[in-house]
């Protein structure tokens, strides 16, 4: 997190969900596009899922901050 470089953590998370191409798809789509806000259901590799929600962080001045995600 310190280093600003998420590459190991969607390595990991792409084990983890049931389609990790579409998963990576949206996550790309959505730093693409900075004001995006998303609402998705990740399917797991185990069956369960999870709710995901996604918005951009904006600063009081106008600049974007990065993207939040709530799970």
């Amino acid at each position: 997190m310190e280093q600003n470089d998420d590459t190991k953590v969607l390595e990991y998370v792409t084990t983890q969900v049931k389609y990790p191409d579409e998963f990576l798809n949206r996550v790309r789509y959505l730093y693409e596009h900075e004001s995006e806000k998303s609402i998705d259901q990740v399917a797991l590799a185990d069956g369960r899922y999870f709710d995901r929600y996604s918005s951009p962080l904006i600063s009081e001045g106008g600049a974007s901050l990065g993207r939040i995600w709530f799970f």
